[in-house]
């Protein structure tokens, strides 16, 4: 969830939104937000003073918020890795810096108006479409805001939209820029290629010492040995804390009972199944096999190849047909009969039946116990988390805890932070990629937070050691950088070659004729456009594609490491109507980038001119992160 929410971040819609905020850190400087001060104000806009308490309110509602996203408590760590301090206090600057414009213009609201606005607030209106005030106050209440806070807010939100209207109200995209757009965006080419693999250069034979020592020295960063560390991890989940001793063969008898489905293979049918327009036509079939007609005659009267009547070996769970499974099982090896279907009368014969397997109990009796004692222990984990917690806080050690409430602590020897040892191998880690991952954010000596595992646990973990990162001597990999150096020459060759290509092209010499020199074959695209995708050609072919006009010639880098050399063949210009609704939908879109851009600008510039300055200490104290690491 939360790696979906830091690619959610790269989207361009929320780099819009973060531009201001992006903008506005430029503008202060480092010097303003080193800021000292009174602690009850965190940031002054001009004469515009923001309570540390409205930025601990709006900072507490947007961790509140990602908590229910992700079903559990959002760490200090966590929230900054998100940027979530940074937004908040971004739009609350932003909304300081327009308020204060708005003061200085004389802006303001009445009132009435303001009330109309509320009222007709399409999310306050009740079943009978009118304002509904406990509708209101409910949701203000979900919200965590009270009335006073919700009309100040909504009357410096109306402050805002009239300074925005005023700078971008009515905004529309000219067609020209419409027509370049969607000329950018949806035309299409062809080109013609030829596909140059690795094995076209030369050979690059044996480095001499002096070579892969140069080439060594330049790379040396490609074959440094990495970070490895060793950390011990409690993992306390279902699994683990269960007690499989506490349940009895009865109980697990009885679970064996209930899953009839499980621990073995049902029996399957091989079911012949014809579909007949009517009652008559099915028997006169059922006569006809009785008599000694090939079902593959059947089957011709009615225009279908031989096998199609065969629905092969099937369960009774694989027939759709409920009517058609309930005979088919309750019928003979060899039996023929005919059965009002769902589409109709339906022939069945059936011709193979293999019976149901099943697993003795006793061989399924330890498997069963596990999980039942598993599924019983899942409601003592959260318990068990505040116990740990509180042994923790309590000075006892991860040994000591895990001692006491008989969870093994694991030991994972030197890995790095892939999972992988020195040798290659990858050792299981006890909580998967979030112990991982935590173990190397960690430091030595201290006491990480727990992560948590799969949603039904939680996991622990102390580093003990780590192994600094280091270059490795050239004799240490001698293999890998020779193997590497030849990469590197048989790409350098390919670039030259390719080139040497491009350049006959562009001198006058076909496409065609230069394969033949080369025993390469010429190949057509299908039409394409920017960004999109098309068989034999990579993104970077597909972007050279559109570095000319017809007639460009370019080289980019091919499948399994070979180059490719095009030819821009053909261009094709999309139709341009701007009233009808794709056009109007993009242009919508773009006015919309255009003045947030444009605002982008307006709140930078008058961040500039008012000053800005951050209370860091209290920033600090709120977000919980220390001022010297920001960690």
């Amino acid at each position: 969830m939360l790696d979906q929410m830091r690619r959610g971040a790269q989207t361009w819609v929320a780099k819009i939104l973060i531009g201001i905020l992006v903008a506005s850190f430029a503008v202060w400087g480092v010097s303003g937000f080193l800021g000292g001060g009174a602690t009850n104000i965190i940031v002054t806009v001009g004469d515009t003073e923001i309570p540390t308490a409205r930025f601990q309110q709006d900072y507490a509602r947007a961790i509140q918020g990602y908590t229910r996203q992700i079903g559990r408590a959002l760490s200090p760590t966590e929230a900054a890795q998100l940027g979530v301090p940074q937004q908040v206090l971004g739009r609350l600057i932003t909304e300081a810096t327009m308020s204060e414009v708005a003061n200085g213009l004389g802006l303001g609201l009445s009132d009435a108006e303001l009330a109309r606005q509320i009222k007709t607030d399409p999310s306050f209106q009740g079943a009978a479409g009118n304002f509904d005030r406990e509708r209101m106050r409910m949701l203000l209440q979900q919200s965590d805001l009270t009335e006073a806070q919700y009309v100040e807010a909504m009357f410096g939100l109306a402050e805002r939209r009239q300074i925005a209207d005023g700078l971008i109200g009515g905004l529309e995209t000219p067609n020209t820029y419409l027509e370049a757009v969607n000329r950018y965006q949806n035309e299409e080419r062809t080109v013609r290629y030829l596909t140059l693999p690795p094995s076209a250069a030369p050979a690059p034979g044996e480095p001499t010492d002096e070579a892969l020592a140069t080439y060594f020295e330049a790379n040396k960063a490609q074959f440094r040995a990495p970070e490895y560390r060793t950390f011990a991890v409690m993992l306390a989940d279902p699994q683990t804390i269960a007690d499989p001793a506490s349940v009895s063969d009865d109980e697990a008898r009885a679970a064996y009972d209930r899953a009839s489905g499980r621990f073995g293979t049902p029996e399957k049918r091989r079911v012949d199944q014809i579909v007949f327009p009517d009652r008559a036509a099915a028997d006169a079939a059922v006569a006809a096999l009785a008599t000694g007609t090939a079902i593959d005659a059947i089957l011709a009267e009615r225009g279908l190849k031989p096998g199609d009547a065969d629905l092969g070996l099937v369960a009774k769970t694989d027939l759709i047909d409920a009517a058609v499974a309930d005979a088919a099982f309750a019928m003979a090896a060899g039996e023929t009969r005919v059965v009002d279907g769902r589409f109709g009368p339906v022939l069945l014969r059936v011709t193979e039946i293999a019976p149901s397997a099943r697993q003795p109990f006793d061989e399924v009796k330890d498997t069963l116990k596990q999980e039942i004692a598993a599924e019983r222990a899942t409601a003592d984990v959260a318990s068990l988390y505040d116990e740990v917690e509180d042994a923790r806080a309590g000075g006892s050690t991860l040994a000591e805890i895990g001692e006491r409430f008989k969870i093994p602590l694991q030991t994972v020897q030197a890995v790095d932070a892939t999972g992988a040892t020195a040798d290659g191998t990858k050792p299981a880690v006890p909580g998967g990629t979030a112990v991982l991952t935590g173990a190397f954010d960690a430091d030595p000596g201290t006491e990480p937070d727990p992560v948590q595992v799969d949603r039904r646990g939680f996991a622990w973990f102390e580093v003990s050691d780590v192994i600094p990162a280091r270059d490795r001597t050239l004799d240490e990999v001698r293999d890998p950088v020779v193997a590497a150096w030849r990469e590197a020459e048989t790409a350098l060759a390919l670039d030259k070659l390719a080139t040497d290509v491009a350049e006959r092209i562009r001198g006058g010499e076909s496409i065609d004729a230069a394969a033949t020199t080369l025993n390469a074959t010429v190949a057509t695209s299908a039409p394409f456009k920017r960004g999109g995708t098309v068989d034999g050609l990579t993104p970077q072919a597909v972007a050279a594609a559109f570095s000319g006009g017809t007639g460009t010639v370019a080289t980019a880098p091919a499948q399994d490491g070979g180059r490719t050399v095009l030819v821009v063949d053909q261009i094709t210009e999309p139709a341009f109507f701007a009233e009808t609704p794709e056009m109007s939908e993009l242009g919508g879109e773009l006015s919309r980038a255009i003045g947030n851009s444009l605002l982008t600008d307006y709140v930078t510039e008058m961040e500039r001119t008012l000053g800005v300055a951050v209370n860091q200490q209290a920033f600090s104290a709120v977000v919980g992160l220390d001022r010297d690491t920001g960690s």
